[in-house]
């Protein structure tokens, strides 16, 4: 299980972009524009993995997997900060694993932790703890594919607020969001 351990700040849009995206002058639907900007951005997030904006994560893992490595399925992961356990099943604070015990790549995808010498733990759920942070540096370091399918999906979410009438073709608009985000070279650069 993944959980937000610091959210990011600021947005991979800003409102003037998605604005100009969506061909409005007016500032009536600020607001409405703003949550479809974070709505696409989180789907975007949640569908491929890739992260927009630097995030701190924390992973959860109930025993050490029997491989040894730990796949870390966001991306680009810049940093791996921590791993921990609990070492008996009463403890309720983590304990460090040195990182004598422990390798760490951020080069493949998925990123990878490799424990080398794994201390015993305890019968505990969430007993392993990987600490890292994802995610571009701003939103002008986000690939121009992932910004792409950003505005593709604001303007769709735009132009049709109620589930699809019946009939309309959409298939171009599936196309090129599909390819924009499968675009591995572009994404990993």
């Amino acid at each position: 299980m993944f959980q937000v351990v610091t959210s990011p700040s600021g947005s991979p849009m800003s409102l003037a972009d998605a604005k100009v995206h969506l061909r409005i002058d007016h500032d009536n639907e600020d607001a409405y524009i703003e949550r479809l900007i974070s709505s696409a951005w989180k789907f975007i997030e949640n569908r491929t993995g890739i992260i927009c904006l630097d995030t701190e994560f924390a992973l959860y893992l109930d025993q050490w997997p029997d491989s040894g490595v730990i796949y870390l399925k966001k991306k680009p992961v810049t940093e791996i900060s921590k791993v921990e356990y609990l070492a008996t099943d009463t403890d309720t604070e983590y304990t460090e694993l040195v990182t004598t015990k422990y390798q760490s790549d951020v080069i493949t995808i998925p990123a990878r932790v490799r424990i080398t010498d794994s201390p015993s733990l305890g019968d505990q759920l969430n007993a392993v703890k990987v600490t890292f942070k994802a995610g571009y540096a701003s939103a002008s370091s986000i690939p121009e594919n992932i910004i792409k399918a950003i505005e593709i999906l604001i303007g769709h979410l735009y132009e049709n607020r109620q589930e699809e009438i019946t009939g309309r073709t959409i298939s171009f608009l599936k196309k090129g969001f599909e390819y924009l985000l499968s675009n591995d070279e572009l994404v990993t650069a």
